[in-house]
């Protein structure tokens, strides 16, 4: 299912997590969910657009990653948002924060 960004968030928002676009959490501030535009790609038909559709990067960070990342899940599935397989970066900066992304197509 495409969905707009506004909806995207919303679903988000779902989690129970703090959601914004475009940042980074800070010390304490986990789980932390965040998207941003990464690309955008035109549907074309007869040489004229006809939806805009952007692929969104959807990061969680956190301290606890088997029970944040399942939530994550199941609030995408249960809404039907296609999303890729998670990818995972771990980031030691004395305390260990995980970094889970994902990329979710949108349109306009």
């Amino acid at each position: 299912m495409l969905i707009d960004i506004k909806k995207l968030s919303d679903i988000l928002k779902q989690t129970g997590f703090r959601v914004a676009q475009d940042t980074l959490p800070t010390e304490g501030d986990l789980p932390h969910i965040s998207y941003h535009s990464v690309t955008r790609k035109n549907k074309r038909a007869s040489n004229a657009v006809f939806a805009k559709q952007p692929l969104y990067q959807v990061s969680l960070f956190t301290y606890e990653p088997l029970n944040d990342i399942k939530a994550l899940e199941a609030v995408l599935d249960g809404y039907g948002v296609k999303y890729t397989d998670f990818g995972r970066m771990e980031e030691d900066d004395g305390k260990r924060i995980y970094h889970f992304y994902s990329y979710v197509r949108c349109m306009e």
